[in-house]
Protein backbone atom coordinates (compact mmCIF):
# COMPACT_ATOMS: atom_id res chain seq x y z
CA UNK A 1 0.00 0.00 0.00
CA UNK A 2 1.34 3.37 -0.51
CA UNK A 3 2.08 6.15 2.07
CA UNK A 4 0.09 8.67 3.24
CA UNK A 5 1.54 11.56 1.21
CA UNK A 6 1.81 9.50 -2.19
CA UNK A 7 -2.09 8.71 -1.76
CA UNK A 8 -3.06 12.06 -1.28
CA UNK A 9 -1.14 13.15 -4.57
CA UNK A 10 -2.39 10.54 -6.80
CA UNK A 11 -5.94 11.51 -5.77
CA UNK A 12 -5.38 14.60 -6.12
CA UNK A 13 -4.17 14.25 -9.61
CA UNK A 14 -6.41 11.40 -10.97
CA UNK A 15 -9.61 12.33 -9.06
CA UNK A 16 -9.72 15.93 -8.14
CA UNK A 17 -12.83 16.42 -7.59
CA UNK A 18 -13.86 12.74 -5.61
CA UNK A 19 -14.24 14.07 -2.21
CA UNK A 20 -11.63 13.95 0.75
CA UNK A 21 -13.68 15.35 3.36
CA UNK A 22 -17.49 16.81 4.67
CA UNK A 23 -16.47 18.91 7.51
CA UNK A 24 -19.70 19.34 9.80
CA UNK A 25 -20.08 22.11 12.50
CA UNK A 26 -22.05 24.99 13.48
CA UNK A 27 -24.86 23.40 11.63
CA UNK A 28 -23.05 24.15 8.39
CA UNK A 29 -21.21 21.57 6.02
CA UNK A 30 -18.40 22.19 4.12
CA UNK A 31 -17.01 20.04 1.48
CA UNK A 32 -13.10 19.64 0.40
CA UNK A 33 -11.95 17.54 -2.44
CA UNK A 34 -8.92 16.38 -2.83
CA UNK A 35 -7.53 18.75 -4.98
CA UNK A 36 -8.45 21.23 -2.23
CA UNK A 37 -7.17 19.06 0.18
CA UNK A 38 -3.30 18.90 -1.65
CA UNK A 39 -4.01 23.10 -2.49
CA UNK A 40 -4.14 23.42 1.02
CA UNK A 41 -1.78 21.11 2.24
CA UNK A 42 0.81 22.49 -0.50
CA UNK A 43 0.23 26.26 1.06
CA UNK A 44 1.27 25.45 4.97
CA UNK A 45 4.12 23.04 3.23
CA UNK A 46 5.32 26.74 1.51
CA UNK A 47 4.59 28.45 4.51
CA UNK A 48 6.95 26.63 7.08
CA UNK A 49 9.78 25.91 4.10
CA UNK A 50 9.26 29.96 3.57
CA UNK A 51 10.05 30.07 7.30
CA UNK A 52 13.04 28.22 7.71
CA UNK A 53 11.06 25.40 9.69
CA UNK A 54 14.05 22.59 9.03
CA UNK A 55 12.81 18.98 7.87
CA UNK A 56 12.56 16.39 10.63
CA UNK A 57 11.60 19.04 13.39
CA UNK A 58 8.53 19.03 15.28
CA UNK A 59 5.08 21.00 14.18
CA UNK A 60 2.56 21.08 16.46
CA UNK A 61 -1.32 21.50 15.39
CA UNK A 62 -3.13 23.23 17.64
CA UNK A 63 -6.68 24.21 15.69
CA UNK A 64 -10.26 23.68 15.77
CA UNK A 65 -12.17 21.74 14.17
CA UNK A 66 -11.62 22.90 10.71
CA UNK A 67 -10.60 22.31 6.65
CA UNK A 68 -7.18 23.43 8.12
CA UNK A 69 -6.66 20.86 10.66
CA UNK A 70 -6.19 18.49 7.83
CA UNK A 71 -4.92 20.45 5.58
CA UNK A 72 -2.21 21.93 8.11
CA UNK A 73 -0.84 18.11 9.44
CA UNK A 74 -0.66 17.22 6.15
CA UNK A 75 0.88 20.32 4.80
CA UNK A 76 3.67 19.76 7.48
CA UNK A 77 4.44 16.63 6.61
CA UNK A 78 4.84 17.83 2.92
CA UNK A 79 7.13 19.99 3.97
CA UNK A 80 9.49 17.15 5.55
CA UNK A 81 8.58 18.26 9.40
CA UNK A 82 7.10 15.82 11.70
CA UNK A 83 3.31 17.14 12.86
CA UNK A 84 1.20 16.41 16.03
CA UNK A 85 -2.17 17.40 16.57
CA UNK A 86 -2.32 18.64 20.13
CA UNK A 87 -5.77 19.76 21.34
CA UNK A 88 -6.61 23.64 22.24
CA UNK A 89 -7.59 25.11 25.35
CA UNK A 90 -11.22 24.86 26.34
CA UNK A 91 -13.55 26.43 28.62
CA UNK A 92 -13.46 23.37 30.72
CA UNK A 93 -9.70 23.27 31.29
CA UNK A 94 -8.10 25.17 33.86
CA UNK A 95 -6.12 27.76 32.24
CA UNK A 96 -3.46 27.84 34.17
CA UNK A 97 -2.75 23.68 34.72
CA UNK A 98 -3.53 23.62 30.35
CA UNK A 99 -0.53 26.25 29.23
CA UNK A 100 2.08 24.96 32.23
CA UNK A 101 1.62 21.49 30.51
CA UNK A 102 1.68 22.38 26.84
CA UNK A 103 4.81 24.73 27.90
CA UNK A 104 6.47 21.58 28.86
CA UNK A 105 5.28 19.48 26.43
CA UNK A 106 6.27 22.15 23.33
CA UNK A 107 9.60 22.22 25.17
CA UNK A 108 10.36 18.69 25.54
CA UNK A 109 9.33 18.45 22.08
CA UNK A 110 11.85 20.82 20.70
CA UNK A 111 8.64 22.50 18.92
CA UNK A 112 9.95 24.19 15.89
CA UNK A 113 6.87 26.09 15.07
CA UNK A 114 3.37 26.04 16.42
CA UNK A 115 -0.05 26.10 13.82
CA UNK A 116 -3.34 27.63 15.83
CA UNK A 117 -6.26 29.70 15.17
CA UNK A 118 -5.81 33.73 15.77
CA UNK A 119 -7.95 33.66 18.67
CA UNK A 120 -5.26 31.54 20.27
CA UNK A 121 -1.86 33.64 19.25
CA UNK A 122 -1.61 36.26 21.92
CA UNK A 123 -2.33 33.63 24.85
CA UNK A 124 0.34 30.99 23.45
CA UNK A 125 2.47 33.68 23.01
CA UNK A 126 2.14 34.82 26.26
CA UNK A 127 2.36 31.64 28.36
CA UNK A 128 4.70 29.45 25.73
CA UNK A 129 6.75 32.28 24.29
CA UNK A 130 9.47 31.89 22.43
CA UNK A 131 8.01 29.18 19.85
CA UNK A 132 7.07 30.26 16.17
CA UNK A 133 3.59 30.37 15.33
CA UNK A 134 1.35 30.35 11.97
CA UNK A 135 -1.92 31.11 11.52
CA UNK A 136 -4.62 29.69 8.61
CA UNK A 137 -4.97 32.99 7.69
CA UNK A 138 -0.90 33.31 7.00
CA UNK A 139 -1.62 29.96 4.73
CA UNK A 140 -4.52 31.11 2.98
CA UNK A 141 -2.42 34.52 1.97
CA UNK A 142 0.15 32.34 0.03
CA UNK A 143 -2.57 32.15 -2.86
CA UNK A 144 -2.12 29.53 -5.28
CA UNK A 145 -0.92 26.37 -4.00
CA UNK A 146 2.48 26.03 -5.35
CA UNK A 147 3.44 22.53 -6.40
CA UNK A 148 5.35 20.75 -3.72
CA UNK A 149 5.95 17.26 -4.29
CA UNK A 150 7.00 14.38 -1.54
CA UNK A 151 7.18 10.56 -2.01
CA UNK A 152 9.03 9.83 1.44
CA UNK A 153 11.21 6.88 1.98
CA UNK A 154 9.63 3.92 4.04
CA UNK A 155 12.01 4.67 7.24
CA UNK A 156 11.51 8.73 7.64
CA UNK A 157 9.27 9.86 10.27
CA UNK A 158 5.68 10.49 9.37
CA UNK A 159 4.43 12.32 12.22
CA UNK A 160 4.17 12.11 16.21
CA UNK A 161 1.58 10.40 18.11
CA UNK A 162 1.55 10.96 21.60
CA UNK A 163 0.22 7.94 23.74
CA UNK A 164 -2.81 8.08 25.77
CA UNK A 165 -1.98 9.79 29.48
CA UNK A 166 -2.66 12.27 31.09
CA UNK A 167 -1.60 15.48 29.80
CA UNK A 168 1.38 16.76 31.05
CA UNK A 169 2.84 13.03 30.58
CA UNK A 170 2.31 11.90 27.80
CA UNK A 171 4.96 9.63 25.38
CA UNK A 172 6.03 11.02 21.90
CA UNK A 173 5.30 7.60 19.77
CA UNK A 174 7.44 7.98 15.91
CA UNK A 175 5.59 6.77 13.42
CA UNK A 176 7.63 6.24 10.10
CA UNK A 177 5.73 6.51 6.72
CA UNK A 178 6.50 2.72 6.22
CA UNK A 179 5.15 1.75 9.27
CA UNK A 180 1.81 3.35 8.43
CA UNK A 181 1.86 1.73 5.72
CA UNK A 182 2.05 -1.53 6.60
CA UNK A 183 -0.57 -0.95 9.43
CA UNK A 184 -3.16 0.24 6.57
CA UNK A 185 -2.43 -2.54 4.32
CA UNK A 186 -3.20 -5.38 6.42
CA UNK A 187 -6.25 -3.32 8.57
CA UNK A 188 -7.71 -2.45 5.43
CA UNK A 189 -8.29 -6.19 3.94
CA UNK A 190 -9.25 -7.50 7.75
CA UNK A 191 -11.98 -5.31 8.23
CA UNK A 192 -13.53 -5.15 4.51
CA UNK A 193 -12.99 -1.45 4.09
CA UNK A 194 -12.58 -0.19 0.40
CA UNK A 195 -12.92 2.57 -1.32
CA UNK A 196 -16.90 2.20 -2.23
CA UNK A 197 -17.25 2.82 1.90
CA UNK A 198 -17.84 5.94 3.98
CA UNK A 199 -16.18 6.82 7.32
CA UNK A 200 -18.32 9.15 9.77
CA UNK A 201 -16.35 9.65 12.78
CA UNK A 202 -16.75 12.75 16.16
CA UNK A 203 -13.30 11.57 17.43
CA UNK A 204 -10.60 14.16 18.09
CA UNK A 205 -6.99 13.46 16.02
CA UNK A 206 -5.41 14.12 18.69
CA UNK A 207 -6.59 10.37 19.40
CA UNK A 208 -4.93 7.44 17.87
CA UNK A 209 -8.46 6.08 16.66
CA UNK A 210 -9.40 9.29 15.05
CA UNK A 211 -5.79 9.73 13.12
CA UNK A 212 -4.92 6.03 12.04
CA UNK A 213 -8.30 4.58 11.62
CA UNK A 214 -10.38 7.95 10.65
CA UNK A 215 -8.08 9.90 8.57
CA UNK A 216 -5.00 7.78 7.72
CA UNK A 217 -6.99 4.94 6.41
CA UNK A 218 -9.64 6.71 4.32
CA UNK A 219 -7.12 9.05 3.00
CA UNK A 220 -5.02 5.87 1.99
CA UNK A 221 -7.51 3.93 0.29
CA UNK A 222 -9.65 6.77 -0.75
CA UNK A 223 -12.77 6.50 1.00
CA UNK A 224 -14.58 9.92 1.78
CA UNK A 225 -14.32 11.38 5.52
CA UNK A 226 -17.68 12.94 7.48
CA UNK A 227 -16.08 14.40 10.22
CA UNK A 228 -17.91 15.95 13.09
CA UNK A 229 -16.52 18.54 15.95
CA UNK A 230 -16.36 16.61 18.96
CA UNK A 231 -17.18 19.07 21.30
CA UNK A 232 -20.76 19.52 19.31
CA UNK A 233 -21.36 15.68 19.41
CA UNK A 234 -20.52 15.42 23.48
CA UNK A 235 -22.90 17.75 23.94
CA UNK A 236 -25.18 16.44 21.03
CA UNK A 237 -24.87 12.70 20.26
CA UNK A 238 -27.65 12.44 17.77
CA UNK A 239 -25.21 14.48 15.49
CA UNK A 240 -23.55 11.47 14.60
CA UNK A 241 -26.86 9.49 13.69
CA UNK A 242 -27.98 12.25 11.49
CA UNK A 243 -24.83 12.17 9.76
CA UNK A 244 -25.07 8.50 9.15
CA UNK A 245 -28.64 9.00 8.43
CA UNK A 246 -29.16 6.63 4.97
CA UNK A 247 -25.50 6.59 4.14
CA UNK A 248 -24.09 3.36 2.81
CA UNK A 249 -21.32 1.59 3.98
CA UNK A 250 -20.44 3.69 6.27
CA UNK A 251 -17.86 3.07 9.12
CA UNK A 252 -17.85 4.37 12.72
CA UNK A 253 -15.17 3.48 15.03
CA UNK A 254 -16.19 4.18 19.27
CA UNK A 255 -14.88 4.00 22.35
CA UNK A 256 -17.27 1.65 24.73
CA UNK A 257 -18.41 4.38 26.45
CA UNK A 258 -20.20 5.98 23.20
CA UNK A 259 -21.69 3.66 22.90
CA UNK A 260 -23.71 4.08 26.57
CA UNK A 261 -23.49 8.01 25.62
CA UNK A 262 -25.55 7.27 22.56
CA UNK A 263 -27.69 5.21 23.92
CA UNK A 264 -28.60 7.03 26.84
CA UNK A 265 -28.61 10.78 25.79
CA UNK A 266 -30.52 10.10 22.34
CA UNK A 267 -34.12 10.46 22.19
CA UNK A 268 -36.92 8.38 22.17
CA UNK A 269 -38.64 10.16 19.57
CA UNK A 270 -35.05 9.98 17.58
CA UNK A 271 -35.64 8.97 14.48
CA UNK A 272 -32.79 7.80 11.07
CA UNK A 273 -32.00 5.08 9.26
CA UNK A 274 -28.63 3.13 10.28
CA UNK A 275 -29.37 -0.14 8.50
CA UNK A 276 -26.39 1.08 5.56
CA UNK A 277 -23.70 1.26 8.93
CA UNK A 278 -21.60 -1.74 7.41
CA UNK A 279 -19.49 -1.57 11.07
CA UNK A 280 -19.74 -0.20 14.76
CA UNK A 281 -16.02 -0.87 15.63
CA UNK A 282 -15.28 -0.66 20.00
CA UNK A 283 -11.70 -0.27 20.66
CA UNK A 284 -9.97 2.33 22.70
CA UNK A 285 -11.19 0.72 26.36
CA UNK A 286 -12.27 -2.67 27.22
CA UNK A 287 -15.22 -3.98 25.24
CA UNK A 288 -18.11 -5.48 26.56
CA UNK A 289 -20.85 -7.59 25.24
CA UNK A 290 -23.39 -6.35 27.42
CA UNK A 291 -22.60 -3.15 25.76
CA UNK A 292 -23.49 -4.49 22.67
CA UNK A 293 -26.71 -6.28 23.95
CA UNK A 294 -27.73 -2.05 25.25
CA UNK A 295 -26.94 -0.47 21.87
CA UNK A 296 -28.98 -3.23 20.01
CA UNK A 297 -31.91 -2.96 22.02
CA UNK A 298 -32.42 0.50 22.12
CA UNK A 299 -31.11 1.36 17.86
CA UNK A 300 -32.66 -1.98 16.82
CA UNK A 301 -35.50 0.82 15.70
CA UNK A 302 -33.29 2.25 13.15
CA UNK A 303 -32.10 -0.18 12.12
CA UNK A 304 -28.81 -1.11 14.32
CA UNK A 305 -28.12 -4.94 14.04
CA UNK A 306 -25.87 -6.86 16.07
CA UNK A 307 -24.02 -8.27 12.85
CA UNK A 308 -22.96 -4.69 12.48
CA UNK A 309 -20.54 -4.33 15.81
CA UNK A 310 -16.90 -4.78 15.48
CA UNK A 311 -13.82 -5.16 18.10
CA UNK A 312 -10.32 -3.92 17.56
CA UNK A 313 -7.36 -3.75 20.21
CA UNK A 314 -4.92 -1.02 19.25
CA UNK A 315 -2.56 1.67 20.15
CA UNK A 316 -0.59 4.46 19.35
CA UNK A 317 3.01 1.69 19.50
CA UNK A 318 1.50 -0.35 16.77
CA UNK A 319 0.07 2.76 14.89
CA UNK A 320 -3.20 1.68 15.37
CA UNK A 321 -4.29 -2.22 15.48
CA UNK A 322 -2.97 -5.39 17.00
CA UNK A 323 -6.40 -7.42 16.17
CA UNK A 324 -9.91 -6.59 14.73
CA UNK A 325 -13.14 -8.72 13.95
CA UNK A 326 -12.79 -9.64 10.61
CA UNK A 327 -15.61 -8.85 8.15
CA UNK A 328 -18.45 -11.37 8.31
CA UNK A 329 -17.71 -12.31 11.48
CA UNK A 330 -19.76 -11.98 14.82
CA UNK A 331 -18.01 -10.90 18.16
CA UNK A 332 -17.51 -13.56 20.39
CA UNK A 333 -16.88 -13.90 24.16
CA UNK A 334 -15.79 -17.12 26.35
CA UNK A 335 -16.46 -18.07 29.85
CA UNK A 336 -14.26 -18.54 32.17
CA UNK A 337 -13.53 -19.70 35.82
CA UNK A 338 -13.22 -16.43 37.87
CA UNK A 339 -10.50 -18.41 40.72
CA UNK A 340 -8.86 -19.86 38.04
CA UNK A 341 -8.23 -16.20 36.77
CA UNK A 342 -7.32 -15.11 39.52
CA UNK A 343 -4.41 -17.29 39.90
CA UNK A 344 -3.32 -16.27 36.11
CA UNK A 345 -5.16 -19.29 33.97
CA UNK A 346 -8.10 -18.44 31.38
CA UNK A 347 -9.80 -21.82 32.18
CA UNK A 348 -13.21 -22.19 30.30
CA UNK A 349 -16.10 -22.42 32.50
CA UNK A 350 -20.29 -23.16 32.51
CA UNK A 351 -20.26 -20.47 34.75
CA UNK A 352 -17.46 -17.44 35.64
CA UNK A 353 -16.67 -14.43 34.04
CA UNK A 354 -17.45 -13.77 30.66
CA UNK A 355 -14.47 -11.98 28.48
CA UNK A 356 -14.77 -10.66 25.00
CA UNK A 357 -12.52 -11.63 22.51
CA UNK A 358 -10.48 -8.18 21.00
CA UNK A 359 -10.87 -10.06 17.47
CA UNK A 360 -7.84 -11.85 15.03
CA UNK A 361 -4.36 -11.11 14.86
CA UNK A 362 -3.86 -9.09 11.53
CA UNK A 363 -1.86 -10.56 8.96
CA UNK A 364 2.39 -11.19 10.16
CA UNK A 365 1.37 -10.19 13.57
CA UNK A 366 2.65 -12.42 16.63
CA UNK A 367 1.19 -11.97 19.86
CA UNK A 368 3.24 -13.62 23.14
CA UNK A 369 1.92 -13.84 26.55
CA UNK A 370 4.67 -13.00 28.97
CA UNK A 371 5.27 -14.04 32.42
CA UNK A 372 8.34 -14.22 34.71
CA UNK A 373 9.81 -12.25 31.04
CA UNK A 374 9.45 -15.48 28.92
CA UNK A 375 6.28 -16.52 26.90
CA UNK A 376 4.05 -19.45 28.01
CA UNK A 377 1.12 -21.17 26.61
CA UNK A 378 -2.10 -23.07 26.98
CA UNK A 379 -4.35 -20.27 28.43
CA UNK A 380 -1.94 -18.51 30.59
CA UNK A 381 -2.50 -15.15 31.43
CA UNK A 382 0.29 -12.51 31.41
CA UNK A 383 1.77 -9.40 29.66
CA UNK A 384 1.16 -9.25 25.95
CA UNK A 385 3.65 -8.54 23.60
CA UNK A 386 3.65 -7.70 20.43
CA UNK A 387 5.60 -8.68 17.16
CA UNK A 388 4.76 -6.62 13.57
CA UNK A 389 5.84 -4.89 10.53
CA UNK A 390 4.70 -1.91 11.78
CA UNK A 391 5.78 -1.36 14.84
CA UNK A 392 6.52 2.57 16.05
CA UNK A 393 10.48 4.00 15.35
CA UNK A 394 10.59 4.37 19.04
CA UNK A 395 9.59 7.01 22.28
CA UNK A 396 10.67 10.71 20.53
CA UNK A 397 14.19 11.81 22.45
CA UNK A 398 13.69 9.20 25.14
CA UNK A 399 15.48 5.98 24.11
CA UNK A 400 15.69 4.60 27.35
CA UNK A 401 11.91 4.32 27.66
CA UNK A 402 12.22 3.07 24.14
CA UNK A 403 14.73 0.01 25.01
CA UNK A 404 11.99 -0.90 28.07
CA UNK A 405 9.36 -1.55 25.68
CA UNK A 406 11.18 -3.02 23.01
CA UNK A 407 13.18 -6.44 23.75
CA UNK A 408 14.59 -8.20 20.61
CA UNK A 409 11.85 -6.80 18.37
CA UNK A 410 8.96 -7.42 20.95
CA UNK A 411 6.94 -4.60 21.90
CA UNK A 412 5.63 -5.18 25.17
CA UNK A 413 2.36 -3.51 25.51
CA UNK A 414 1.39 -3.33 29.73
CA UNK A 415 -1.63 -5.23 29.18
CA UNK A 416 -2.72 -8.17 30.67
CA UNK A 417 -4.02 -10.83 28.64
CA UNK A 418 -4.57 -14.59 27.20
CA UNK A 419 -4.34 -16.27 23.66
CA UNK A 420 -7.27 -19.06 22.69
CA UNK A 421 -6.66 -20.21 19.54
CA UNK A 422 -5.98 -17.69 17.32
CA UNK A 423 -7.99 -14.82 19.29
CA UNK A 424 -6.60 -12.37 21.84
CA UNK A 425 -8.74 -11.67 25.34
CA UNK A 426 -7.36 -8.41 27.18
CA UNK A 427 -8.44 -8.41 30.46
CA UNK A 428 -6.66 -5.02 31.44
CA UNK A 429 -3.47 -2.89 32.47
CA UNK A 430 -0.29 -4.52 34.35
CA UNK A 431 0.36 -1.38 35.98
CA UNK A 432 -1.59 1.39 37.45
CA UNK A 433 -3.51 2.71 34.36
CA UNK A 434 -6.88 3.90 34.40
CA UNK A 435 -9.23 3.88 32.04
CA UNK A 436 -12.44 6.28 32.34
CA UNK A 437 -14.61 6.77 29.55
CA UNK A 438 -12.55 6.17 26.96
CA UNK A 439 -9.53 8.43 28.87
CA UNK A 440 -6.47 7.14 30.07
CA UNK A 441 -5.62 8.37 33.67
CA UNK A 442 -2.57 6.96 36.03
CA UNK A 443 -3.54 6.92 39.26
CA UNK A 444 -0.19 7.92 40.84
CA UNK A 445 -0.29 11.49 38.78
CA UNK A 446 -4.45 12.29 40.28
CA UNK A 447 -3.11 10.87 43.60
CA UNK A 448 -0.35 13.40 43.50
CA UNK A 449 -2.13 16.36 42.57
CA UNK A 450 -4.50 15.33 45.46
CA UNK A 451 -1.71 15.42 47.61
CA UNK A 452 0.02 18.57 46.41
CA UNK A 453 -2.87 20.89 46.44
CA UNK A 454 -5.65 20.02 48.98
CA UNK A 455 -3.99 20.16 52.44
CA UNK A 456 -6.86 18.40 54.55
CA UNK A 457 -5.92 15.25 52.85
CA UNK A 458 -3.34 13.67 55.09
CA UNK A 459 0.08 13.39 52.73
CA UNK A 460 0.04 10.61 50.98
CA UNK A 461 -3.10 8.92 52.11
CA UNK A 462 -4.99 9.31 49.13
CA UNK A 463 -5.73 6.23 46.46
CA UNK A 464 -7.56 6.87 42.61
CA UNK A 465 -10.07 3.64 41.95
CA UNK A 466 -11.48 2.63 38.36
CA UNK A 467 -14.78 1.61 39.22
CA UNK A 468 -17.13 -0.29 36.26
CA UNK A 469 -20.84 1.56 35.84
CA UNK A 470 -22.89 -0.13 33.95
CA UNK A 471 -24.79 2.76 33.40
CA UNK A 472 -22.45 5.03 31.36
CA UNK A 473 -20.46 1.44 29.82
CA UNK A 474 -17.18 2.59 31.71
CA UNK A 475 -14.85 3.11 34.60
CA UNK A 476 -15.69 6.10 36.62
CA UNK A 477 -12.98 7.46 39.20
CA UNK A 478 -13.17 6.83 42.66
CA UNK A 479 -11.00 8.27 45.28
CA UNK A 480 -10.21 7.10 48.82
CA UNK A 481 -8.75 9.53 50.74
CA UNK A 482 -7.64 10.12 54.88
CA UNK A 483 -8.27 13.30 56.35
CA UNK A 484 -7.67 14.58 60.08
CA UNK A 485 -10.24 17.92 59.68
CA UNK A 486 -13.35 16.42 58.64
CA UNK A 487 -15.49 19.15 60.04
CA UNK A 488 -17.06 20.14 56.55
CA UNK A 489 -16.69 16.86 54.53
CA UNK A 490 -18.68 17.97 51.39
CA UNK A 491 -16.87 21.14 51.16
CA UNK A 492 -13.84 18.76 50.92
CA UNK A 493 -14.89 16.55 48.68
CA UNK A 494 -16.10 19.23 46.32
CA UNK A 495 -12.79 20.70 46.41
CA UNK A 496 -10.75 17.24 45.61
CA UNK A 497 -13.44 16.95 42.61
CA UNK A 498 -12.79 20.15 41.25
CA UNK A 499 -9.39 19.93 41.68
CA UNK A 500 -8.98 16.40 39.74
CA UNK A 501 -11.67 18.08 37.37
CA UNK A 502 -9.32 21.03 36.51
CA UNK A 503 -5.92 19.23 36.04
CA UNK A 504 -6.99 16.02 34.16
CA UNK A 505 -10.37 17.02 32.70
CA UNK A 506 -12.14 13.87 34.56
CA UNK A 507 -15.16 14.29 37.07
CA UNK A 508 -14.62 11.81 40.27
CA UNK A 509 -17.83 9.87 40.60
CA UNK A 510 -17.26 9.41 44.25
CA UNK A 511 -14.82 11.15 47.03
CA UNK A 512 -15.21 8.63 49.82
CA UNK A 513 -13.19 10.36 53.03
CA UNK A 514 -11.91 7.99 55.58
CA UNK A 515 -10.33 8.23 59.24
CA UNK A 516 -6.61 8.41 59.94
CA UNK A 517 -5.48 4.44 59.52
CA UNK A 518 -7.52 3.42 57.10
CA UNK A 519 -5.50 3.14 53.95
CA UNK A 520 -3.91 -0.74 53.82
CA UNK A 521 -0.02 -0.05 53.36
CA UNK A 522 2.50 -2.90 52.04
CA UNK A 523 5.37 -4.43 54.30
CA UNK A 524 7.64 -1.70 52.31
CA UNK A 525 5.49 1.29 53.18
CA UNK A 526 3.55 1.58 50.16
CA UNK A 527 -0.16 2.51 49.61
CA UNK A 528 -1.33 -1.66 48.76
CA UNK A 529 -3.61 -0.74 45.92
CA UNK A 530 -5.10 -4.22 45.78
CA UNK A 531 -5.98 -4.74 49.43
CA UNK A 532 -7.23 -1.17 49.53
CA UNK A 533 -9.84 -1.83 46.60
CA UNK A 534 -11.19 -4.59 48.24
CA UNK A 535 -11.56 -2.62 51.15
CA UNK A 536 -13.24 -0.21 49.32
CA UNK A 537 -15.65 -2.19 47.86
CA UNK A 538 -16.82 -4.51 51.09
CA UNK A 539 -17.38 -0.74 52.52
CA UNK A 540 -19.64 -0.34 49.68
CA UNK A 541 -21.47 -3.32 49.82
CA UNK A 542 -22.07 -2.92 53.62
CA UNK A 543 -23.09 1.13 52.58
CA UNK A 544 -25.87 -0.16 49.88
CA UNK A 545 -26.85 -3.51 50.87
CA UNK A 546 -25.36 -5.25 47.29
CA UNK A 547 -22.56 -6.54 46.31
CA UNK A 548 -19.72 -5.14 43.88
CA UNK A 549 -17.66 -7.36 41.43
CA UNK A 550 -14.14 -7.49 42.08
CA UNK A 551 -13.71 -7.93 38.13
CA UNK A 552 -15.66 -4.43 37.70
CA UNK A 553 -12.82 -2.30 39.40
CA UNK A 554 -9.38 -1.72 39.44
CA UNK A 555 -6.89 0.21 41.28
CA UNK A 556 -3.84 0.20 39.15
CA UNK A 557 -0.59 -1.98 39.94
Amino acid sequence: MRDVLTALQARASQSPDAPFCRILAHGRAEDVTCAQALAGARRYAALLTDAGIQPGRVVAIVLKHSADLYTAFLGAMLAGCVPTFMPFPSAKQDPDHYWSSHRTIFERLETAAIVTYAENVAPLASNCPGFPVFTPAEAAAIGAAPAIERHPRPDEIAFLQHSSGTTGLKKGVLLSFGAVAEQLARYAPQLGIGEGDTVVSWLPLYHDMGLIACLMLPLTIGAPIVALDPFEWVAQPDQLFRALDGVQNAYVWLPNFAFHHLARAVRPEFTADLSGVRAFVDCSEPCRLETFDLFERTFARLGVRWDQFRVCYAMAETVFAITQTPTGERVSAVVVDEFALADGRAEPALQGRSVMSVGRLLADTEVRIIVDEAAVRGGAVGEVAVKAPFLFSGYHLNTELTASKIKDGWYHTGDLGFLQGDELYILGRTDDLLILNGRNVFAHHVEFTINAEVPQIKAGRCIALGVYSPHVGSQELVVVAETNDATDAKMLQRAVKAIVLDAYGIMPREVMLVPSGWLAKSTSGKIARGRNLDKYLAAKQTQLGAPISPRDATAGA
